[in-house]
């Protein structure tokens, strides 16, 4: 009984965890709307998810016990992570005008290849060879940071931890640097 009781409380704490994240990512796509939506929806998904769990394993306390468990726990959890990507769609906001004036004056000068693309990689290994003001040095560092939603795929390869896990490599190029700001804020 013990053993079911712990692979319970594993199901319910990972669930708790994974549904908020996934569902607040698809509803970041959507805009503010789209993350209020995803949080009820992840709140709800949590409070079906714990009375299914509790009826599976037949855990102690009513399932309405565990429903209500799984809908404050999820609807706490997605409530954090909207405050937190809010927080980060303001800060794309205030960085987006900044992107396209920075990115395409240092663009040469970290395409240093000519492949017409810049990789997260190469800004930081430019940024630790060069020298530039705080505020260029900044932008950099955000376009770096966020190179998959300013850029685009440009390879996958399979992971190194996990081979059958591809990974996309991201690169940003001069359009894609022009348009940012445009796509900021049509999405």
């Amino acid at each position: 009984m013990t053993e079911f009781m712990l692979i319970a409380a594993s199901c319910f704490l990972v669930q708790a965890l994974l549904v908020p994240a996934l569902a607040l990512s698809i509803g970041r796509e959507y805009g503010p709307g789209g993350l209020d939506i995803s949080s009820i929806a992840a709140a709800v998904a949590g409070a079906m998810l714990g009375f299914m769990i509790d009826l599976n394993f037949n855990l102690p306390f009513s399932p309405f016990f565990w429903a209500l468990a799984g809908l404050v726990l999820n609807g706490s959890i997605a409530s954090a992570l909207q405050s937190m990507i809010i927080k980060q769609i303001e800060r794309e906001a205030l960085m987006a005008p900044h992107v396209s004036e920075v990115g395409l004056r240092m663009f040469n000068r970290i395409d240093t290849a000519g492949t017409g693309v810049i990789r997260a990689d190469q800004i930081w290994s430019f940024l630790r060879k060069e020298q530039v003001d705080d505020e260029t040095k900044a932008v950099l560092e955000f376009i770096a940071d966020t190179i998959s939603g300013i850029g685009h795929v440009v390879d996958v390869v399979p992971s190194a931890q996990i081979s059958a896990v591809p990974v996309c490599i991201y690169a940003a190029s001069r359009r894609d640097l022009e348009s940012y700001q445009a796509r900021l804020r049509s999405a």
